[in-house]
């Protein structure tokens, strides 16, 4: 048959053919969906009662698959107690058990694989848990196993490990609980020791070694690698010529080479007001600034240039004498904020008589709007109060906890702060003597595990650092076994009076608490208290917030954020001293306060 064509519709008989010879010519291709196919099947595995064991899985499919856990038919839930489920790209799934209990974990785990086309697939692997003199001949055994490390970034670090066994275990290694990645460039293994070069900061982390073969598996204890950056001011190997004279519209070459740790790039700054940069941008009318590169002189006669490293102005002006008045800028500032008077009616709860006895300082209460409520105990008065303060971060609310630090009444209370809020990192600013006065009560447990109220907290190590020490616990609540860890960081470098010399320090202790947050992926508030939990509290929080706006924003504003903290807890940043300091590390950590204060 042809295709007939009428006269009263040529037009729309010819576009039909050409529908049909591009349809048919091109026509559309649709991916099919794939069922679920697991690529990688969990192994059998043997371990010793205490141990830790591991089982890793992985599926592809159209859509991707989802993959549960199964153990003795039952949903594994990630959530459990000693049970962690691990998600990572590619569709794998790790189930860890740590540590794994006779009797009870011994059992067969299936991974089951499933994206809603076709039937979900599945694959099993059984766990057997040795005990003593059960333990088979040739089992592994780490004989040396990796210590905590601090270095430097970009050194080279070696991370040990040795085991033993029949036949030979094969070793890998494991960082925050997944294997490490030995495509990395940078990591080597060489005898079970991992080798990590040009150390970076996403280096850090808890590792821990593996030693397996065919009679079971052996799991090193978990230790941390610090990764600390360096800071170090920048510092002019060639500064620019104190005054160069050139005629309008002529070329000027200024050249400044500077250096320091992490490096920064930097713009031109006359009258310290940053301009956008180009080859040939012209010099404003000024009288002080700094230029890189080359630039046509346009414009006034040429004005005398010189370098610094960032924009002063305003910092300045804080340390000089305003007119009219006796004292610097800085302190200027501070009695604007001293001068704000507290109305003791928004002090409702920490004044009840059944509360009194569990506040450190008369004085220093927690404000009602912004307190730290504890799930109420039914039968007891006041149990919903601790002495402790939410506090807005830099770009999330109630960031923080600002807590005095606990007297021996309201230790339970302070770990059901930390356990109802979700609070896994402590930061500890004070000895708890200082100047033969209680400053703190020993709130945690030394070596043998001690049960709060509901929670049984159990110490599992201790870190001695340089100026500060970490401690870890693991907290289990008794009612459903359920459990978590917690980090207490102790800065142990603060004067008993007065502030540090140097704020370096300090900013690398704000740094590293950050990081292990970040690390671990922990999201609830970091607590913070010294003794009263609004001094030095006050500055580690304050420091924690300016640093993150200057990186965000390029300001720094001390003063407005101290203001800030104080509507949500009295007299945070305490002293003057301490307020001074709160500047002074900042610029420090700028790597100009040479500079500034010349």
């Amino acid at each position: 048959m042809g295709l007939q064509m009428t006269a009263a519709r040529p037009i729309a008989a010819l576009s039909l053919l050409v529908l049909s010879l591009l349809t048919w010519t091109h026509p559309t291709i649709v991916d099919a969906a794939h069922p679920p196919e697991i690529i990688r099947k969990p192994q059998n595995q043997g371990v010793r009662v205490g141990g830790v064991a591991s089982f890793y899985c992985a599926a592809r499919g159209d859509p991707p698959p989802s993959i549960v856990w199964r153990k003795n038919g039952k949903k594994v839930s990630g959530t459990q107690s000693r049970y962690t489920v691990l998600e990572q790209p590619g569709g794998i799934s790790i189930l860890r058990i740590e540590p794994v209990r006779a009797g009870r974990d011994d059992a067969p785990y299936e991974c089951v694989a499933e994206n809603g086309v076709g039937d979900a697939v599945s694959a099993d692997a059984t766990l057997t848990i040795y005990e003593g003199d059960k333990t088979p001949a040739g089992f592994p055994v780490i004989t040396q196993g990796p210590g905590t490390r601090v270095i430097e970034v970009g050194h080279t670090v070696l991370m040990t490990c040795k085991a033993i066994g029949n036949p030979t275990p094969n070793i890998y290694w494991i960082k925050n609980q997944t294997k490490v990645d030995m495509s990395n460039p940078r990591y080597s293994l060489k005898d079970g020791f991992l080798q990590i070069e040009n150390s970076r900061e996403e280096d850090q982390g808890k590792y821990e070694c593996v030693a397996e073969n065919s009679m079971g598996t052996e799991h090193s204890k978990a230790t941390n690698l610090y990764v600390k950056v360096r800071r170090v001011p920048p510092t002019f190997s060639r500064p620019p010529e104190t005054i160069s004279e050139v005629m309008l519209g002529s070329n000027l070459n200024l050249s400044c080479i500077a250096s320091a740790h992490p490096c920064r790039m930097s713009s031109a700054f006359p009258t310290r007001r940053r301009i956008p940069w180009t080859d040939s941008t012209p010099i404003p009318s000024t009288t002080s600034g700094w230029l890189q590169g080359r630039s046509a002189a346009r414009g006034p006669p040429p004005r005398p240039f010189r370098c610094a490293p960032s924009n002063m102005t305003h910092l300045q002006k804080l340390l000089i004498t305003e007119p009219g008045e006796a004292i610097s800028g800085m302190e200027v500032e501070f009695k604007k904020l001293s001068n704000v008077k507290m109305d003791s009616s928004k002090f409702v709860t920490a004044n009840l008589p059944c509360n009194k006895h569990k506040n450190r300082l008369v004085h220093i209460l927690p404000y009602e709007s912004s307190r730290v409520y504890l799930t109420p105990i039914h039968g007891i008065e006041g149990s919903d109060y601790v002495n402790a303060s939410f506090i807005d971060g830099y770009r999330y609310r109630s960031a923080y906890i600002a807590a005095q630090g606990p007297v021996q009444d309201a230790a339970e209370d302070f770990w059901r702060m930390l356990w109802e809020h979700n609070s896994t990192i402590v930061v500890m600013l004070t000895k708890l003597k200082e100047m033969g006065r209680e400053k703190c009560f020993q709130y945690w447990p030394h070596e043998r595990s001690v049960r709060y109220q509901y929670y049984v907290v159990d110490p599992i190590a201790e870190y001695n650092m340089p100026q500060y020490k970490l401690r870890e616990f693991k907290v289990t609540d008794a009612r459903d076994g359920s459990s978590r860890t917690v980090r207490q960081f102790q800065f142990i470098d603060w004067p008993e009076q007065g502030v540090p010399k140097s704020g370096e320090g300090f900013i690398d202790f704000i740094g590293q608490v950050h990081k292990t947050k970040e690390q671990f992926g922990q999201d609830g508030p970091i607590t913070v208290h010294c003794s009263a939990g609004v001094g030095r509290s006050g500055v580690f929080i304050t420091l924690s917030i300016v640093l993150e706006r200057m990186q965000y924003e390029g300001v720094l504003d001390v003063f407005q954020t101290v203001r800030i903290l104080r509507s949500q807890r009295p007299a945070m940043v305490q002293t003057e001293d301490q307020y001074h300091f709160c500047y002074r590390a900042a610029l420090e950590y700028l790597g100009s306060f040479d500079n500034y204060t010349n």
